[in-house]
């Protein structure tokens, strides 16, 4: 074309205009021709130099784009290209230093160079997929080694250790078989060993006749697992073995009503009871003994002396009249007594007294010593 350019222009000069119209045209069309195949010879080249590119060939990459510049000097594709393959053979050596470090198993350094790689070159070859990968197998080796924590604590049945690292490998792994089997293990075991704890508390207890304590131990066990064999017929036992033991020491603890009727008759159905326990511990038997030691206490008559002047009418309420007399003697059993004097021409007196173990040969003064006024 430029050479018909040349010969049109010579032409024309020497002013054969004909010539020089045929040179024009001849150039005319193959520039028209050179036109229509801009666009697809820079497509090759584009193409061409990113087939470069994942060829790994930087220096044909570079003449490839360049040629495209040459023609259009703000291509975008061309442009990228050219700084693609510009930085191509400093990151295939990270990328090379990357798998290195990777078939060591050197994984942070590994993941230093992809990145570095990448930062040179968003489409490095093959560096994001590594980056994923390498993340994945961190995230997977994070994940086996707080479970191979959690394993080895519950091992050393070191339960708590052994939950906070399953529960950890949880957040990671939400709906990993592996970790709900692990946290139902020993979770399983956490429980039993709560329930064991409160079995073996209310056994204790149970052997130191504490009833109420054993009662409140095995119900936090059936708190924990309402189906525990047996442990509701114990703590029932334990609450009927610890209303026992207060009716004892309370009849124990207040000898003096022994001396009613009714009170006697409830002690003996007491110490029935007491007596039908097959294995009774010590301290049991000591609640027999010494009740079995109050009701023949309360049974067994005391001396009581009473003291008069001879001029006083004497009664002895629950005996009956004693009439006047300086001295009198009865044998009465514990408890409390009323004995009331009556004189004419005197206040009458009363005198309350108890009759105890305690007070031996009791002396009681019943005498109407106050005069009453005339015309009272």
């Amino acid at each position: 074309a430029q050479g018909n350019i040349k010969l049109g222009e010579k032409a024309y000069r020497e002013q054969r205009y004909g010539d020089a119209r045929k040179y024009y045209t001849i150039a005319t069309t193959t520039l028209e021709s050179i036109e229509g195949r801009l666009d697809s010879v820079i497509f090759e080249a584009i193409e061409d130099g990113f087939l470069q590119l994942e060829a790994k060939d930087s220096a044909t990459a570079t003449k490839a784009f360049n040629f495209v510049l040459s023609i259009q000097s703000r291509h975008d594709q061309a442009i990228k290209g050219l700084a693609r393959a510009q930085t191509l053979d400093q990151v295939l050596a990270l990328i090379n230093e990357a798998e290195g470090y990777e078939k060591l198993n050197n994984l942070p350094a590994a993941l230093t160079r992809y990145r570095e790689a990448l930062k040179l070159d968003a489409e490095a070859p093959s560096a994001s997929s590594a980056i994923l990968r390498i993340k994945s197998i961190q995230f997977d080796n994070k994940f086996q080694r707080i479970m191979s924590t959690g394993f080895a604590a519950f091992e050393l049945n070191d339960d708590a250790r052994a939950k906070a690292a399953f529960e950890n490998a949880k957040k990671l792994k939400p709906h990993s078989n592996a970790v709900n089997e692990a946290l139902t293990q020993v979770n399983n075991r956490i429980l039993a060993n709560r329930i064991s704890k409160r079995l073996i508390a209310a056994i204790a207890f149970e052997k130191q006749e504490e009833w109420v304590k054993a009662g409140k131990q095995f119900r936090l066990a059936i708190t924990l697992d309402a189906n525990l064999d047996g442990a509701e017929n114990s703590a029932r036992q334990a609450d009927r073995r610890a209303k026992l033991d207060q009716q004892l020491d309370t009849m124990i603890g207040q000898p003096h009503r022994l001396g009613t009727n009714a009170v006697h008759a409830e002690a003996q159905a007491l110490l029935k009871t007491a007596r039908s326990i097959s294995t009774p511990g010590p301290v049991l038997q000591r609640q027999i003994t010494s009740l079995e030691r109050a009701i023949v206490i309360a049974r067994t008559p005391l001396p009581v002396t009473l003291v008069s002047d001879n001029a006083t009418e004497v009664t002895l309420y629950k005996i009956g009249p004693l009439g006047k007399f300086d001295q009198h003697s009865v044998s009465l059993i514990p408890g409390q007594y009323v004995v009331v004097g009556k004189r004419a021409g005197f206040r009458n007196v009363r005198v309350e007294f108890e009759v105890s173990p305690e007070q031996q040969d009791a002396l009681i003064t019943v005498q109407c010593e106050e005069k009453l006024a005339f015309g009272t």
